[in-house]
């Protein structure tokens, strides 16, 4: 059985963290030449990395408040498709062919992705809600405590040639989702923002 003390330390961490920024875009590393093609066929190769947690309340656990959570192999395969339609469409607007191997040949560029994923499963969600709305009188809601998880990305672009990260960027945001085309699309214009092409 918890206590109300630790109950109440509980809820004030959860209600502490809701005031955290809900997006905080970085420019890691400002592009400073602009990009130089060997040849009129323009290629990219597309390194992409996603994991995806879904969270939940702790099945095993007498405290309520305890979480825990769990790769989501499906989440992340959806992820993966919407990402990389995302990401060919933008560059096709361009005139850039984007290419999905291990072992490029011919490309100039390497586009760097990686994201790191958290959903909250809807029994957290309406844990999390409630009682927030309960501790802080409604406020806590209006203020993102019911957020899903957090999302972590982060983009570079590497010259095959000369192996030298020539731009990077990341986000860090408690909403998006990438497991749709609309929603991967939102969030690679976001990520990409500031890449010269």
């Amino acid at each position: 059985m918890m206590g109300p003390m630790k109950m109440v330390a509980k809820l004030a961490m959860a209600i502490a963290l809701t005031s955290c920024t809900p997006y905080m875009p970085s420019g890691l590393l400002t592009q400073t030449d602009a990009v130089q093609w060997s040849s009129p066929t323009k290629q990219m190769v597309l390194n992409l990395s996603v994991t995806i947690y879904e969270l939940r309340i702790a099945a095993h656990s007498d405290d309520f408040f305890y979480d825990e959570k769990g790769l989501r192999s499906d989440w992340q395969k959806a992820a993966q498709s919407s990402i990389t339609k995302a990401v060919s469409d933008r560059l096709a607007k361009k005139g850039i062919e984007l290419i999905i191997s291990e072992t490029p040949t011919g490309a100039d560029y390497m586009l760097n992705i990686t994201i790191n994923d958290e959903y909250a499963a809807a029994g957290k969600k309406f844990r999390d809600c409630v009682g927030a709305a309960f501790f802080t009188f409604g406020i806590a809601p209006l203020l993102g405590s019911c957020a899903e998880g957090t999302q972590n990305a982060i983009a570079s672009l590497t010259d095959l040639r000369s192996h030298v990260t020539i731009w990077s960027n990341q986000i860090t945001r408690k909403s998006g989702d990438i497991r749709t085309e609309q929603s991967a699309s939102s969030t690679m214009d976001i990520l990409l923002s500031g890449l010269a092409i």
